[in-house]
């Protein structure tokens, strides 16, 4: 027995301590090294009994599982520090790269306005990952417009004017302010001149496509359009609802109580809701306009839905948004309808 089963049990033991030391380094390592000694020990034990003269190298063993459990975890430590200065240099060189490609394109920029003739070129990138939206301070912008406006500058180049600004106010703004002191507006495409009014026709033509782009964006991003979009956090969230759902069926039940009330009182004012049995209730309300100020009143009386409107649903088909919890009350639902039928004769 003792010549097949010492063999195993010097393998096995080294399973647990190499398996330590590889997730959690050489603290694992030594903690898995101990316990597969206890665990061991009564092999030891039993071969004092039986063999004192061979005892001496199981103590030599034990002694291994703790140097193979402290040397896989240094071992294991330092791939992962090298691992992690490899990724951060990475990171660094792949910085490095984008900031090399903007400033050769910022060159190429500066290139071409020479050979157009200016000698003084200027570059500013104070802004660079700010939004053009609007509503935020871009000290890059405000200097170059001033400059503009005093009459110090020829001629504003970037990639895509019209990146300049993503709003209707800056934009015009900018090309009001070329066109009064003459400043040309140069991008890789093309030279335009404010003061010609074709020119000044088409860069009002690509502000309003720029914007329209940005407000399609909007439109499309689920995390800046509806009132529960889904947050990082709600991934890890979604695992401990999967456990409630698992071990009781009452949350459940009293969503189903909570849409089923909801969806018949307010069925019962007037309000067109879209049939079904499903927690999210649309109240279609047809017309754009009125579905953006009903939602305005309702988020003043302290309810907080979303309007609904082309390009997100058909033209015509403008509604609000609601959606029922099992974590609302009674009082709640009664507020909301309350509200509804409140904002609706405000707007009537």
């Amino acid at each position: 027995m003792h010549i097949w089963l010492h063999p195993l049990l010097q393998r096995a033991y080294y399973i647990p301590v190499l398996l330590a030391a590889m997730w959690f380094g050489w603290r694992g390592g030594l903690l898995a090294a101990g316990l597969s000694s206890v665990m061991y020990l009564p092999f030891v034990v039993w071969t004092w009994r039986t063999s004192p003269a061979y005892s001496a190298s199981q103590y030599v063993e034990v002694g291994m599982f703790f140097v193979i459990g402290g040397l896989a975890g240094v071992l294991l430590d330092l791939e992962r520090g090298h691992r992690a200065k490899v990724e951060d240099t990475a990171r660094k060189l792949s910085e490095v790269y984008a900031q090399l490609q903007a400033s050769f394109e910022q060159l190429r920029r500066a290139d071409r306005l020479t050979a157009l003739g200016w000698s003084r070129i200027e570059t500013i990138d104070d802004d660079l990952g700010r939004s053009a939206a609007g509503g935020v301070a871009r000290a890059g912008f405000d200097r170059m417009v001033a400059e503009v406006c005093l009459g110090k500058v020829g001629a504003v180049a970037a990639r895509e004017v019209s990146r300049f600004a993503r709003n209707s106010r800056d934009w015009q703004q900018l090309v009001e302010m070329c066109r009064v002191v003459d400043t040309l507006l140069v991008d890789q495409e093309a030279i335009y001149a404010p003061r010609q009014g074709n020119d000044r026709l088409l860069l009002g033509l690509k502000g309003s496509l720029n914007e329209y782009e940005l407000d399609l964006l909007r439109q499309r991003s689920r995390p800046y359009l509806f009132s529960n979009s889904v947050a990082p956090a709600v991934g890890g969230a979604s695992l401990k609802v999967l456990d409630i759902l698992q071990y009781g069926d009452d949350l459940r039940a009293r969503l189903q109580e909570n849409t089923t009330w909801f969806r018949e009182r307010m069925t019962g004012l007037g309000f067109e809701v879209l049939p079904g049995d499903h927690p999210i209730v649309p109240v279609m309300i047809g017309d754009a306009a009125r579905a953006a100020r009903l939602a305005d009143l309702l988020l003043a009386k302290g309810v907080y839905v979303i309007g609904f409107s082309y390009p997100v649903v058909p033209v015509g088909k403008a509604r609000i948004r609601t959606q029922v919890s099992a974590a609302h009350t009674q009082e709640d639902l009664e507020l909301a309808v309350s509200a509804f039928a409140q904002a609706r004769d405000e707007l009537d």
